[in-house]
């Protein structure tokens, strides 16, 4: 099935060091910068929807640290795991004991794994920009496809009055009794 490929994968950054060092580069800034990216553009262009989305991200976040605090659980870096970061820790702006600015490890949890806020942001821009925008390209790129829209065509389609079979006595909204 497939499912074990994870310790494949790290191997292959592992051997590829360059690669390996811009995923470390994309791991530790990718989910803070386009929060704040996004989250800035709800503000700027989407007001309406900026309070609920910030709402529900510092709320999800604080769900994600009692979790933490009250379940932690091991990164693979701890059960075995070659930890990329700490390879690349020399190279870029993270310290070795997490994506979190050098120096500032301390402040924590090296058990918090999983669930990830990794995970939890990207969900989060997945739904607010699916929510905030119609441009076909963006809403495909936030859920990951490159398919048909289903939502836009949802709302081409006829309404439900029209479509339903014909009974006696049954007419459609705005349809006048000439009978």
């Amino acid at each position: 099935m497939f499912v074990d490929v994870e310790r494949d994968v790290v191997a292959w950054f592992v051997e590829h060091d360059v690669v390996g060092l811009l995923a470390a580069y994309y791991y530790a800034t990718a989910h803070y910068v386009v929060t704040a990216v996004v989250l800035g553009w709800l503000y700027r262009r989407r007001a309406s929807l900026y309070p609920r989305a910030r709402q529900i991200l510092i709320g999800s976040t604080l769900v994600a640290l009692v979790a933490y605090l009250l379940m932690p659980t091991a990164p693979p870096r701890l059960v075995g795991f070659p930890d990329l970061m700490a390879m690349h820790a020399d190279s870029g702006w993270w310290g070795e004991a997490a994506s979190a600015p050098q120096g500032v490890g301390w402040m924590t949890n090296q058990l918090a794994a999983f669930p990830s806020m990794h995970a939890g942001w990207s969900l989060w821009v997945a739904l607010a920009v699916t929510a905030a925008t119609t441009h076909r390209a963006l809403r495909a790129a936030a859920r990951g496809t490159r398919g048909p829209d289903r939502d836009r065509r949802r709302r081409h389609r006829q309404p439900l009055a029209a479509r339903r079979p014909r009974r006696l006595g049954h007419r459609p909204p705005g349809v006048a009794n000439n009978g």
